[in-house]
């Protein structure tokens, strides 16, 4: 996923004819990327139902 870049999956999409009216991103930036780790930061972890919020505000 980090090597995943937005704008070209977005660009497919167009190309396609499947890109949506409005597009919303919502991401996450590491604090820390020298520690080879599946496991969500404490501060990552404690965002999580905040981001789930704004989906939700989002898609409503």
């Amino acid at each position: 996923m980090h090597l995943a870049v937005p704008s070209q999956a977005l660009s497919v999409a167009k190309a396609l004819g499947s890109l949506p009216h409005e597009t919303f991103l919502v991401g996450c930036e590491p604090a820390d990327v020298d520690d080879l780790t599946t496991e969500l930061s404490a501060n990552v972890r404690a965002a999580v139902d905040v981001a789930a919020d704004h989906v939700n505000s989002l898609i409503e």
